[in-house]
């Protein structure tokens, strides 16, 4: 066949209204702020400042401008966290001060049933009196002293002196017969004193004749 296959149709050919895209169906980046592609350089761009009077009273201008800012930055009282110098440091470079406190004790307080209460009563304690023998051994016993008992019978026979001695000759001496002492009449029975020779009457029955030595008559040899 003489057709022509590559030839386009009078459609295609010319361009047709509802070919054309309409405004707002673009697809290309925008030519303002940023651009995405490397082709193409991102303009400056420009825009007011979003921070507030508080964040632009901070900028550092000069040091003239700084001196009208003294204080304004500083925290207020009571807002600091620094340690106190008083009291107990706990940082060992500063050195703790001597402190010093009022008592809290009570004072002209009477307390007698609170202490009667926290001691024993009568006949609870068990300690040893000091007075008499002591049992513990570091503990020494004193001398005790009491009224003597004597009668004065015994103290009349107590020695002072000599001069004292010669107002009671024979007040102790032992009255008659009541010498202990033995009789040197008689047989002695101490070794060292002689018997004395003694005599004394015979104790046989005189001018008795017994009767019975008689021989009777016709025994007569």
């Amino acid at each position: 066949g003489t057709a022509d296959r590559f030839q386009k149709s009078a459609a295609a050919s010319s361009p047709s209204r509802s070919a054309v895209p309409g405004p707002g169906t673009y697809t290309g980046g925008s030519s303002f702020g940023r651009q995405g592609e490397s082709s193409k350089q991102s303009s400056e761009c420009f825009g007011f400042g979003s921070s507030t009077r508080v964040g632009a009273a901070k900028v550092y201008l000069s040091p003239e401008h700084s001196k009208n800012d003294y204080g304004m930055s500083s925290p207020g009282p009571s807002a600091y966290s620094a340690k106190s110098a008083v009291g107990k440091q706990h940082e060992s470079k500063k050195e703790t001060a001597p402190s010093f406190v009022f008592s809290s004790t009570e004072r002209f307080k009477y307390d007698f049933v609170e202490r009667a209460a926290r001691l024993p009563g009568a006949g609870q304690y068990n300690t040893v009196g000091a007075c008499g023998l002591q049992t513990d051994s570091k503990k020494s016993t004193l001398p005790k002293y009491s009224f003597g008992t004597s009668n004065r019978e015994q103290r009349d026979k107590v020695y002072i002196s000599a001069d004292h001695e010669k107002g009671q000759f024979g007040q102790s001496s032992p009255g008659p017969a009541l010498v202990g002492g033995n009789s040197s009449v008689g047989k002695q029975t101490a070794s060292k004193n002689a018997s004395a020779s003694s005599w004394s009457f015979g104790s046989a029955r005189r001018f008795v004749y017994n009767t019975n030595k008689v021989p009777g008559p016709g025994s007569y040899d």
